[in-house]
C-alpha cells in the first residue's frame, strides 16, 4: 500500500535547502530530506541491506510504521514552519522559493511512502536470481 502526505507549505526535494543555519533549523530540515532520501532509495537499500529511517520505522512499528513515520514527518514540518516563522519575511520567501525550484521531481512535493517489502530476504534472493 502506497501512502502520501501533501503539505501545502513545504515540498520536498532530495536536496539541501537554503535555509540559515541556525542549529535546529538546518538539523530539522537535513532530518526531512534524509527522510526523502530514504523513502526513494528503499528498495534499493533493502537490497543492499543498508540503514533506512523507513526499514527501521517497519521493524520498530510493524504494519503502523507507514502512519507512524507520516506522523514524524508531520512533527518535524510543524517544528521547521515554527522555526521559519521566527525569520524575516524576506529569508522564510527565500527559502520557499529555494524549495519549490529544488521540487522538480514528479511527486517531489508530496511525500510517497513505499510498499513495504515484508520478507527482505526474499526480495534480496529475487534480486540476486536465486529465489
Amino acid at each position: 500500500m502506497m501512502h502520501t502526505h501533501t503539505d501545502s507549505h513545504t515540498s520536498y526535494a532530495h536536496t539541501q535547502h537554503a535555509l540559515p543555519h541556525t542549529t535546529h533549523s538546518h538539523s530539522v530540515d537535513e532530518m526531512l530530506v534524509d527522510i526523502g532520501d530514504d523513502l526513494v532509495d528503499y528498495e534499493d537499500d533493502v537490497a543492499a541491506n543498508s540503514f533506512n529511517i523507513y526499514r527501521a520505522f517497519l521493524h520498530v512499528f510493524g504494519r503502523d510504521a507507514d502512519m507512524q513515520l507520516i506522523q514524524r514527518i508531520g512533527e518535524l514540518e510543524a517544528v521547521l514552519d515554527t522555526l521559519l516563522q521566527g525569520l524575516p519575511e524576506a529569508t522564510q520567501a527565500a527559502y520557499r522559493a529555494r524549495q519549490r525550484s529544488d521540487a522538480h521531481a514528479v511527486g517531489s512535493e508530496r511525500w510517497v511512502v513505499p510498499a513495504a517489502i515484508w520478507n527482505e530476504k526474499s526480495f534480496q534472493a529475487t534480486l540476486d536470481g536465486v529465489a
